[in-house]
């Protein structure tokens, strides 16, 4: 199958927020420049929308959905939410203490941020749900944030987690198209 990986467009936060899971919306004059670009870049045959429950997902999934594939739903999906940072979540990073910094930093892979998550329990979050794919879809589009846009890839392409940001720069309102087979 191939599945269509959309990153959200700007969201409306200042540069140097540690934000993941943090809610919040987008930037609405780069969301109206990024919305006709990313629907060029999806097939008219999708089977399947899924977004993530996050806003700024949500609202781009839904606005395409309107626009492109008014015969479907938009499914949303727990799974696809970004990386929780849990008590860093909208704040500095320049202000997070270097304490619990320094030991996530060198081993954001499988050390949790407090109170959050590992770049290991992302993945396996984003793993399970490409193991819950149906079969039966040919095409799919999944609205979701960066970190599991990488996990993803790193799945399909069989390279390390610890290496996806070096190897995988994910932009905002990026479309990426892989193959996945189970």
């Amino acid at each position: 199958m191939e599945i269509y990986l959309v990153r959200h467009t700007e969201p409306a936060i200042e540069k140097g927020i540690c934000y993941g899971q943090a809610d919040i919306d987008i930037k609405p004059e780069e969301f109206r420049m990024s919305v006709s670009g990313i629907i060029d870049q999806l097939p008219d045959d999708i089977d399947i929308i899924y977004s993530s429950p996050l806003k700024r997902c949500r609202h781009l999934a839904d606005h395409i959905q309107s626009l492109q594939y008014p015969l479907l739903q938009v499914r949303l999906e727990q799974r696809l939410k970004e990386l929780h940072f849990g008590d860093w979540e909208l704040i500095a990073w320049n202000e997070i203490n270097q304490a619990d910094l320094q030991p996530w930093m060198e081993d954001f892979v499988n050390k949790r941020t407090p109170n959050g998550e590992s770049n290991m329990d992302l993945h396996v979050r984003a793993l399970s749900f490409l193991d819950d794919l149906p079969e039966s879809a040919n095409k799919i589009a999944v609205f979701t944030h960066a970190g599991v846009i990488r996990s993803i890839l790193t799945a399909v392409n069989g390279t390390a987690l610890a290496e996806a940001f070096g190897l995988y720069s994910v932009g905002y309102g990026e479309v990426i198209v892989v193959r996945y087979e189970e």
